[in-house]
C-alpha cells in the first residue's frame, strides 16, 4: 500500500438499496483494487438508503475473510443514513462503525468510531 491519498467508492453507483449480493463482487474487487493503490479507503454511502446482509457478507464480509479484521483498519464509511450506518455495525461488530454522517472522515491512523446499535427492546413486565 502506498502514501497515497485516500481512495472513495461512491457507493451509490451501486444502487440506493443494497439488499442482494448482485454487485457484491464488483464492490469487493473494487475496494481490493483501491487498498493496494492506498492505504485509505473511503466509502460513501451519501443517497444509500438501505444496505442488506448479503450484500454487505459478501463484499465486506468477504475481504475480512480474504485478508482478516485488520483490512477494516484501512475503511472509512462515510455519509452514512441511521440505517445503513446500523446494518454496518450489525455486520461488522468488531471493526467499529461508520464514521459521522457529516462527511468528515477519521484522519490516517485513528480508530473508526463504535458501531452503532438500535435502541434496547423494552421489556414487558
Amino acid at each position: 500500500m502506498s502514501n497515497m491519498p485516500a481512495k472513495v467508492i461512491r457507493m451509490r453507483d451501486y444502487g440506493r438499496q443494497m439488499r442482494t449480493g448482485v454487485h457484491a463482487q464488483q464492490v469487493h474487487d473494487r475496494i481490493a483494487q483501491a487498498l493496494k493503490a492506498s492505504r485509505r479507503v473511503l466509502l460513501d454511502f451519501a443517497d444509500v438508503e438501505c444496505v442488506g446482509e448479503t450484500f454487505l457478507d459478501r463484499s465486506l464480509g468477504a475481504l475480512v475473510a480474504w485478508h482478516g479484521a485488520t483490512v477494516l483498519e484501512s475503511l472509512v464509511f462515510t455519509h452514512c443514513n441511521p440505517r445503513v450506518a446500523a446494518s454496518i455495525g450489525r455486520a461488522l461488530p468488531h471493526a467499529g462503525g461508520p464514521a459521522p454522517a457529516d462527511g468528515d472522515s477519521a484522519p490516517p491512523g485513528a480508530a473508526l468510531k463504535p458501531p452503532v446499535h438500535g435502541k434496547p427492546a423494552s421489556r414487558k413486565v
